[in-house]
């Protein structure tokens, strides 16, 4: 069972875009990592969703909205990922 979320936020927003979800993950034992993309370029945003990946310690559920689910499509191949939502 996955124990950690990896949530990527989408065009015109940041990780802080997450901020009422985080609680509410963490409340349910869950560690949470919100990525903050550069929002340069889709390779760009996948390298540093890629790293926060690298970071977890087992299988990870990697959540994206809007222009994140692009983002999560392509780092979805990451050994750590359980699930995309």
């Amino acid at each position: 069972m996955a124990k950690n979320v990896v949530l990527v936020h989408g065009a015109w927003a940041d990780g802080s875009s997450w901020a009422q979800v985080i609680p509410r993950l963490q409340a349910a034992g869950l560690h949470v990592t919100a990525v903050q993309n550069p929002l340069t370029s889709l390779a760009d945003d996948v390298a540093a969703t890629t790293r926060a990946l690298d970071r977890q310690d087992g299988p990870t559920i990697l959540v994206g909205h809007s222009w994140g689910g692009t983002v999560i499509t392509e780092a979805g191949v990451h050994h750590n990922v359980a699930g995309l939502v």
